[in-house]
């Protein structure tokens, strides 16, 4: 799903989402949006932890894809 910080996180939360692909681009962009909203974590300790991702060059690109492991599913 496109969309912003917001709706990504509404979509992690609810465990809707089965992969994870970022892309990364060789782009400076000053003051950007985060690509997932909400209350930040009070330690890295409670940040959520992906297994190691599948990269693929696209282009001048960067695609990293997560498989999600969904609480009720481990």
């Amino acid at each position: 799903v496109e969309g912003g910080g917001r709706v990504h996180r509404s979509l992690l939360d609810l465990r809707l989402a089965d992969t994870l692909e970022l892309f990364l681009a060789g782009v400076i962009v000053p003051g950007g949006r985060p690509w997932v909203a909400g209350p930040a974590v009070a330690s890295l300790a409670e940040a959520t932890r992906l297994s190691a991702p599948q990269v693929e060059l696209v282009g001048d690109d960067v695609l990293v894809r997560w498989e999600l492991a969904h609480r009720c599913d481990e």
